[in-house]
């Protein structure tokens, strides 16, 4: 009787133990809960005017014919401006409603953290993503078929590439002020608001706190890492693979550690904005599970003939294979390469910084 007592206490404090941690982040969970239900009206509301205008314009016979085929390319070759917009408009929304919160005051976008911050993370975005295309098209895995835009269709061609290549920028601008600088945010000023127990002693005491706050906020860039790899499946549904899982999940810990100790979420925004820029609207590659033609035609041929099936297995793992870069082992490893780098730098920037301020004061 006892222990049936002694168990039902554990799990109890357990239960008391989650809620409270629930009730504690409240704030970061009700703004991921919004978006995600902001993501399923969205794509309900566009797929519904989708199915409406293409299934009238074909006519009766053509809604018989068709079995929704039409319906699901086309709201498939819309679906990242698609989301783009609602990213867009749930950030401008949510400052809408609250526009007396003095968090909500600080201007989303500026033109010095535009050229300061988003510019040099663009830079260092393009930089890496035009090397593992570079990479793939020298080891032969890529193949160049050259350019998509034609002179006779220049400026249809060329405002669609211009259309996506904004619509990238917005999506991860836009989301990355949701996840970085809102429920990541929120999560770190609980984390620094939580009191600890430090060690006896001076030293001990600076020691403690210095551990307990980068573990505190690399927790919590973990846990944001998780919530936005299931926004991405909620948002892409089953285009994609648990290798393109793995990519965001590694991405978003490189994005969040990032955000660490540059304090802002431009430069991380520049930076994915590049990758997705340069893989998808300019060399056509697949990102998200999504298929363009732009700038430059830029394909994966996958070799079968006189080739054994296990080399051409490992070349398609390795480089991601019809699934785009984001989906390859090569982009997984130069990620938790520059994660952890960037690990080391916050640890290292933390740790001098708590060294100095004793002195200085």
């Amino acid at each position: 009787m006892s222990n049936i007592y002694r168990r039902t206490h554990t799990q109890s404090g357990i239960a008391w133990v989650i809620v409270r941690k629930l009730i504690q982040y409240r704030g970061a969970l009700a703004y991921f809960a919004g978006y995600s239900i902001w993501i399923a009206a969205f794509k309900l509301v566009s797929l519904t005017f989708i199915t409406y205008f293409v299934l009238a314009s074909g006519g009766a016979a053509k809604i018989h014919a068709a079995h929704f085929e039409d319906v699901n390319d086309a709201f498939g070759s819309a679906e990242i401006p698609i989301l783009a917009l609602c990213a867009l408009s749930f950030v401008l929304l949510q400052r809408l409603l609250n526009p007396l919160r003095k968090a909500d005051q600080k201007p989303v976008f500026t033109p010095e953290r535009f050229e300061k911050r988003f510019l040099p993370g663009f830079l260092h975005g393009s930089v890496l993503a035009s090397g593992v295309l570079l990479a793939f098209l020298i080891s032969g895995i890529y193949h160049y078929l050259g350019f998509f835009v034609h002179f006779e269709q220049a400026a249809v061609a060329f405002s669609s590439i211009l259309l996506r290549t904004a619509s990238v920028g917005v999506f991860a601008y836009c989301e990355e002020y949701i996840f970085r600088d809102k429920i990541l945010g929120d999560l770190l000023k609980v984390g620094r608001e939580t009191p600890r127990a430090p060690l006896p002693g001076p030293e001990k005491k600076r020691l403690q706190a210095l551990v307990q706050t980068q573990n505190r906020e690399l927790l919590a860039v973990f846990a944001t890492s998780v919530l936005y790899v299931a926004v991405k499946f909620l948002q892409f549904d089953s285009e994609l693979g648990w290798m393109n899982g793995i990519t965001l999940f590694l991405v978003s810990l490189y994005l969040g550690v990032r955000m660490l100790f540059e304090r802002d979420f431009a430069p991380g925004a520049g930076f994915w904005a590049a990758v997705l820029a340069v893989f998808h609207p300019l060399m056509s590659l697949p990102v998200f599970g999504c298929d363009f033609a732009g700038l430059i035609l830029i394909k994966y041929e996958q070799l079968t003939s006189g080739i054994n099936m296990t080399v051409a297995e490992t070349t398609r793992f390795f480089s991601g294979g019809i699934g785009g870069p984001l989906a390859s082992f090569a982009f997984q490893i130069l990620m938790t390469f520059d994660m952890i780098r960037n690990v080391l730098r916050y640890k290292r920037e933390t740790a001098q910084c708590k060294v100095q301020t004793p002195q200085s004061a």
